[in-house]
């Protein structure tokens, strides 16, 4: 409807709107302020696509449905609430938006989709919080400032270079829940020194710590050895680091 209205500045949704359609405000690139009505429950992909000098927006607690894309690029945003009745963060939600810097998880959320933070590089610390059960590939991807990553209990995948090439990442805590991490999770995290893996996972993807530099040392717990029955789940090139395996320790 306003896509690439690059003089639209703000706007008011007014409140009989429940849903705003795909790529309505797509490329808007003077937009900074948008006022969303509580009854909305949908913001579809690509809603704000692109909107880089976007700034200043609540979701409304009745938010159900954020689409693919909806916020992809808008490197003007520094702070993000998600209401408790969204469930999902969908594919590249907020991919690309460099200036975020706080964005709040709440218990709610079951998944984090691919590429949803990729690129967000002003974003130190994330927690997982328990209800997430899944990280998909690429969601973190090249996260540049991001220093520490704490998943709680609940999550059981890290999907495929979920966190590659977050370079200052130097604390992973990865819970007992966690029974699959992908390929390349954690290829080119060049400042991370150690890190412990749970004995209950049970898949181990190719190449997960290949390039980081720094590695010194990975910690696996659970097992006595390196040829367990119990490993069979592990791709046999699982490290693609030079650290030291210590088998059932703890960091």
């Amino acid at each position: 409807m306003f896509e690439g209205c690059s003089s639209l500045k703000e706007i008011t949704i007014p409140s009989s709107v429940i849903s705003i359609g795909g790529s309505a405000f797509n490329k808007c690139t003077s937009l900074v302020n948008v006022i969303l009505p509580s009854g909305i429950t949908t913001i579809s992909t690509c809603t704000f696509f692109g909107c880089t000098s976007l700034a200043n927006i609540t979701i409304p607690s009745g938010v159900t449905s954020i689409g693919d894309g909806a916020f992809d690029g808008c490197i003007g945003i520094t702070s993000i609430d998600l209401p408790s009745s969204v469930t999902t963060i969908e594919t590249g939600v907020f991919s690309g938006c460099k200036n975020l810097k706080n964005i709040n998880i709440p218990l709610s959320i079951t998944s984090i989709g691919e590429n949803a933070f990729s690129n967000c590089n002003s974003i130190t610390n994330i927690y997982i919080p328990s209800s997430v059960t899944s990280v998909d590939r690429l969601a973190f991807f090249s996260c540049d400032n991001l220093t520490s990553v704490v998943f709680s209990h609940g999550t059981t995948n890290i999907g495929d270079m979920a966190f590659a090439e977050c370079k200052s990442l130097t604390s992973v805590i990865i819970s007992d829940s966690v029974t699959s991490i992908g390929d390349k999770t954690f290829v080119d995290c060049s400042s991370l020194k150690s890190i412990t893996i749970p004995s209950s996972v049970v898949s181990m993807g190719a190449y997960v710590f290949s390039n980081c530099t720094s590695l010194q040392t990975i910690y696996i717990e659970g097992h006595s050895n390196s040829t367990p029955s119990s490993m069979d789940g592990w791709f046999y090139r699982w490290n693609g680091s030079n650290a030291k395996i210590v088998f059932n320790q703890k960091s």
